[in-house]
């Protein structure tokens, strides 16, 4: 190695280091940690540690191209304006309507981890012992202390990659292993979280069966695939068993559709005379859900029985879990929060009325509807500005999340991809159709390839795609920096293998 190939080496290991701690620390203390931030006198927003943390990656990458090229030329050129692009934007919205345009533009930034995850995957040359150890140690701490059903695929890839960087794998042990590190785990884990959880679930398991069925036909290996049947068939049982019966119920599309059709029945009587409010625009929630609850203004009719209590009003007010406390506290005060709120715990979500469970999916289905209607309705082919207060009228109408809309002046569109079309319109489609396109080529060039981590790796990112159809996902540091990052690693590791075969056809 040369001068050059060890100042990279290293400053790309520095790289990793530092986004996998913020990874790290962000699933352990989740919000608490992506909330800290630095307030500086000539700015009048904060700069909070994901911030920090890209700023850092920004120098090491600038340090590494010094050294030699990571991108191939047309790569660096679409990169450069597609950042250039969001820089403009967020600036001309800031400018034009305010701070509130600083954090919508972090959903159209956040992919540059994705850059820095391949470049740093890409030179660091970590060795497999060092891999193994940091990625048992991270396990570990993740299992035994977070207890999330949100990170579950992080348990799974980090336990794959590290049995499958052994120097021998005995298939037939992989996987009873594998089996038995998933009955481990628990019912908790893949059948007691949200619905939104579930179906993520359920759809990585789809797309992992298929995957690995598919490998292992190619390859004759027709006793492991009927160990992955028998897998498939356990979790089928489970889910019978196991999975809370207000979840399983509320996804008949039946009921979704009656409960739908009897919302909007009674939105059409209120929209007669409703008069959108004037309101103040906010860019982060100055207090807790908790520390503002009023009394409730409406009551909305059910089938049965309706939520009257304050904490079922409030799970109405507040479906996501991701926006019942994003406050901007100082370290201080996040460590104190940490502290009293006991964060180490498990996570698992407390049971809610089926009348609460129907509430959640027609909120997420009157945001969805009314973003439309105003996207058809403005024409706005190129999307609304990043600093455009995104309002529900249908939620309003019905005094739904008054409290959130209320104090922020906007509500969470809870649809990650369909955020992306109303913020950038074509724009946005085509960001999101490029991105599936590269998603499609990893799978096929894992399978081509044979690669046993890379459909595990793949499976983690389609977690993530399909929740974040549901929740506020690729908006939030503590979600999104793992997902990109993992994104780029996932595509260094395609080319990595690719480039091996090559030199080994050579």
């Amino acid at each position: 190695m040369n001068n050059n190939d060890i100042v990279q080496t290293w400053l790309s290991r520095i790289g990793l280091v530092l986004i996998l701690s913020y990874c790290l620390l962000a699933s352990i203390f989740f919000s608490y940690f992506a909330q800290m931030h630095l307030s500086l006198s000539f700015l009048p927003f904060p700069i909070f540690i994901g911030e920090i943390v890209m700023g850092g990656c920004l120098l090491l990458l600038a340090g590494i191209c010094e050294n030699g090229q990571l991108l191939q030329p047309k790569t660096v050129i679409l990169l450069c304006l597609y950042f250039g692009w969001v820089l403009v934007r967020a600036l001309v919205s800031y400018h034009h309507e305010g701070s509130l345009a600083l954090r919508n533009a972090a959903l159209f930034y956040y992919p540059i981890f994705a850059v820095f995850g391949y470049c740093f995957y890409q030179k660091a040359r970590i060795s497999r012992k060092f891999f193994i150890l940091s990625a048992f140690l991270a396990g570990g701490i993740l299992f035994f202390k977070v207890m999330s059903v949100w990170y579950w695929s992080i348990y799974v890839t980090i336990y794959v990659t590290a049995v499958l960087n052994t120097k021998s794998v005995n298939w037939r042990r992989f996987g009873w292993l594998f089996l038995a590190f998933i009955f481990l785990l628990g019912k908790e884990y893949f059948y007691q979280g949200s619905r939104a959880h579930f179906v993520s679930v359920l759809g990585t398991i789809i797309f992992l069966g298929a995957y690995f069925g598919a490998l292992l036909a190619k390859k004759r290996h027709y006793l492991i695939l009927g160990l992955l049947l028998i897998s498939l068939v356990i979790y089928a049982l489970g889910y019978r068993i196991f999975s809370e019966q207000n979840t399983v119920s509320s996804l008949s599309l039946k009921e979704m559709i009656k409960r739908y059709e009897m919302y909007d029945q009674h939105y059409q009587e209120k929209i007669t005379q409703f008069v959108p409010e004037k309101l103040d625009v906010h860019l982060y929630n100055p207090k807790k859900i908790t520390d503002v609850m009023p009394p409730p203004t409406n009551t909305i009719p059910v089938l049965q029985t309706a939520p009257s209590s304050t904490a079922s009003i409030s799970a109405m007010s507040n479906p996501s879990a991701s926006s019942s406390n994003v406050s901007s506290p100082t370290m201080q005060e996040s460590l104190k929060s940490f502290i009293d709120n006991n964060v180490l715990r498990n996570r698992v979500r407390e049971t809610r009325s089926m009348d609460v469970n129907e509430a959640n999916i027609v909120f997420r289905l009157f945001v969805w509807r009314d973003m439309a209607s105003e996207l058809i309705e403005k024409k706005a082919w190129w999307g609304f500005s990043f600093g455009h207060p995104q309002r529900s009228k249908s939620l309003e109408a019905l005094n739904w999340a008054e409290i959130e809309w209320r104090r922020d002046g906007w509500i969470a569109p809870h649809n990650s991809f369909f955020h992306i079309i109303y913020r950038a319109g074509i724009l946005g489609i085509l960001f999101i159709g490029v991105f599936f396109f590269l998603m499609g080529r990893l799978v096929g060039d894992f399978f081509d390839l044979n690669s046993i981590e890379g459909g595990f790796l793949v499976g983690a990112l389609v977690y993530w795609i399909i929740l974040s159809n549901f929740f506020v996902i690729l908006e939030f540091p503590y979600n999104a920096i793992v997902i990109w990052t993992l994104f780029g690693i996932t595509l260094a590791y395609r080319d990595e293998l690719k480039h091996g075969l090559k030199k080994q056809d050579t």
